[in-house]
């Protein structure tokens, strides 16, 4: 009898208007507020520290005019991305660069999406014990280490609320016909195809969701309000085209590797969602190279058993939308990411690319518990499933907090990394450009080697070398590992910069003034380049030539203080 009074009670608790929510905004909060102590690591110090476009309003309009690596020397990309644009001159607005804020603002974006992906499952579930188990599941998944403990991978909770938001509010519309949801949605389906590419899926998420819920799918063909996100999707193709201008592959893979690659990947993030122990920003996938390899053969045999079980299973369950619509929201979101010839080398697979999936993962994990406690109807089957819950989400936690600490600083991040993925010549160039910076030349240096011993031909490698060696006062070094970078790469502004300052120290003028001009050349916006070619002038003696590239460094980027410094000195004759 106590038993049922307290279970009456914790279910009226459940039953409370917004009770569901704060507790999964809580509990979202709690497990990542210790990363506001941490810092900017790896992409936040270009695409923020260093980027000149975040530092004025003025701006602003460019970001729907390009992609985002635009203006900071990666060359073509492929991603067009507005609004987690938006996002970042915000915070830089608020913020300044003071880490702790920008920290805060991506908890508080896990937080809301937690809340967004727990009303999502109400609608779906039509059962808010299970909404809330979904909701504690995905705010404490520690798969969302990565996007939400680095500040540059708030692109994927921003997407995450955009469309669990749309369809949200669809089905409001959809449940009420009030024509205010239906705008809502659209505002919100168009803000999800400004944050990222996978929002081109959305349309497929809302029909299946709208199946679900209406129980039939002959009533997503009638439904016309449809075709309004399909023509969003449509439109925003050849928009994305435009601003990208073309997008280039990164990797070195035809397309026969990249589907010979699918399974392996596939099983990748099948394990990461399932058995999330030892996260890292790097692994050690890459691409298959022949059938006969026995990893490929085991992932094939895995995918299919797998696909058979849920075959059976949905066809034996009175869930059978319920578990299908589960499926879409864990597959689909996925399959942009699947083409990896746009992937960098190096890091074909990421954990946040599982941020919105995982959605549709946590909600499959609660079918199955549904299904179980249908078939064991007794309050000892509840009790179990409870405790279940609890006992899952407590081992959550332990991981999501043993995880997060890698995200405190670069040299802890790429650490774990090179630990994780040993093979992965990426985390061990980069673990070495970390200590780099932290003027530990001679650990840097080891780390750079060993990954020029992982991969011989990758610039990337070849240019930190140089950089360490430069900083070493080695130019002999610096200058060969520069030169091997420049004939893998030749397109690289930031090498032939490099080449020049090495070339000045090392007492070749007319060198580095051709290095620093073709450098100007590859990318004439670039902040410092300017100032580079002026430094150039002024030591061969070019006072006029000098004080011309100063004011057009300032003219460019008036906030670049090394240029007015130069300027200032040229003026004053103390140069």
């Amino acid at each position: 009898m106590q038993q049922r009074r307290q279970n009456a009670g914790l279910m009226a608790l459940i039953a409370a208007p917004g009770s569901v929510e704060v507790l999964v905004a809580a509990l979202a909060l709690l497990a990542y507020i210790g990363t506001v102590t941490f810092g900017f690591v790896n992409d936040d110090r270009v695409q923020i520290v260093q980027n000149p476009a975040l530092r004025h309003w003025r701006s602003a309009l460019q970001y729907f005019q390009q992609d985002v690596w635009a203006g900071l020397g990666r060359g073509t990309a492929t991603f067009y991305r507005p609004l987690f644009m938006l996002w970042l001159r915000l915070n830089h607005a608020l913020f300044g660069l003071q880490p702790a804020g920008w920290h805060a603002a991506a908890v508080v974006l896990h937080a809301i999406a937690s809340v967004l992906v727990c009303r999502l499952a109400a609608h779906l579930t039509r059962n808010r014990a299970a909404a809330c188990a979904v909701g504690v599941l995905f705010a404490l998944h520690p798969v969302h280490v990565e996007s939400v403990a680095w500040v540059s991978g708030a692109t994927d909770s921003l997407l995450t609320i955009c469309v669990c938001g749309t369809t949200v509010c669809y089905l409001n519309f959809i449940g009420n016909g009030k024509r205010r949801w239906l705008a809502a949605s659209v505002v919100l389906a168009c803000l999800a195809l400004l944050t990222k590419e996978t929002a081109v899926m959305l349309p497929l998420l809302l029909a299946a969701s709208l199946a679900c819920v209406e129980g039939d799918w002959r009533r997503v063909a009638k439904s016309k309000s449809l075709l309004i996100f399909v023509a969003l999707a449509v439109a925003y193709l050849p928009i994305r085209a435009a601003a990208l201008h073309g997008a280039q592959p990164f990797a070195n893979m035809t397309v026969g590797q990249m589907m010979l690659t699918w399974p392996v990947v596939s099983v990748f993030y099948l394990r990461e969602l399932l058995l999330p122990w030892r996260l890292s920003f790097y692994h050690d996938v890459f691409a298959a190279h022949g059938v006969s390899q026995p990893l490929l053969i085991g992932a094939l045999a895995l995918l299919v058993a797998m696909a058979a079980l849920f075959w059976w299973w949905a066809r034996r369950s009175s869930r059978h939308g319920l578990i299908v619509t589960a499926l879409v929201w864990l597959v689909l979101p996925l399959l942009p990411v699947f083409n990896l010839r746009v992937m960098t080398p190096g890091q074909l697979v990421a954990d946040r690319y599982l941020y919105l999936p995982s959605a549709g993962f946590c909600l499959l994990l609660v079918v199955v518990a549904l299904e179980l406690l249908e078939r064991y109807r007794s309050e000892r089957a509840w009790r179990l499933g409870s405790t279940l819950v609890v006992a899952a989400s407590l081992v959550y936690v332990f991981v999501v907090f043993t995880n997060q600490t890698a995200w405190a600083s670069e040299v802890l991040l790429y650490k774990n990394a090179v630990e994780m993925a040993p093979r992965n010549a990426t985390a061990a160039r980069n673990l070495g450009v970390a200590y780099v910076d932290k003027g530990d030349l001679d650990q840097g240096i080891r780390w750079l080697e060993r990954s020029s011993q992982l991969d011989p031909e990758s610039p990337d490698t070849q240019f930190a070398l140089s950089q360490a060696f430069y900083l070493k006062g080695d130019f002999s070094a610096a200058c060969q590992y520069i030169r091997r970078a420049l004939q893998r790469d030749p397109q690289r502004a930031q090498g032939w910069l490099l080449a020049s300052q090495i070339a000045l120290d090392s007492g070749n003028s007319e060198g580095a003034l051709a290095a620093a001009q073709r450098a100007q050349q590859l990318w004439p916006q670039g902040e410092g380049y300017q100032t580079i070619l002026g430094l150039v002038q002024l030591h061969r003696g070019d006072r006029k030539s000098a004080e011309e590239a100063f004011r057009r460094e300032l003219a460019l980027h008036p906030d670049y203080i090394p240029a007015r410094v130069a300027l200032e000195k040229l003026q004053s004759g103390k140069s």
